[in-house]
């Protein structure tokens, strides 16, 4: 009875190591991600422009200013993009940016069409 007890033990240890090593094998990678965040402001007088549409060209992704002229792109993939963005009466701008794993932030200048 001793040694069936012993080797249904080793069974049940074995057992769990290899469903731990399939498990392990069958795992999705974790995709990494980062976040762009910026600001948008007039050239003339550095105020902060609220409602700007702030693209990625090649996707989907939109983001619009806040009130303090703020626009945030989260769980982008890490690479280098174009930056677009669009406002009534004012001059369309465009920015490489390298994003990378942390945090980034740029700035973006527009220039009023109106004088």
């Amino acid at each position: 009875m001793k040694k069936l007890s012993v080797l249904f033990g080793l069974l049940l240890m074995v057992s769990i190591v290899t469903a731990n090593n399939n498990k392990n094998k069958n795992a999705v990678p974790e995709k990494k991600v980062c976040e762009l965040k910026g600001q948008i402001i007039d050239k003339e007088n550095g105020d902060a422009l609220t409602g700007v549409a702030v693209c990625i060209e090649g996707t989907t992704e939109i983001a619009y200013t806040n009130f303090d002229g703020e626009f945030t792109f989260q769980n982008i993939t890490p690479g280098s993009y174009k930056l677009m963005a669009e406002f009534v009466t004012y001059e369309e701008a465009e920015l490489i940016v390298d994003a990378q794993t942390s945090m980034n932030r740029v700035e973006i200048v527009l220039m009023s069409v109106v004088k």
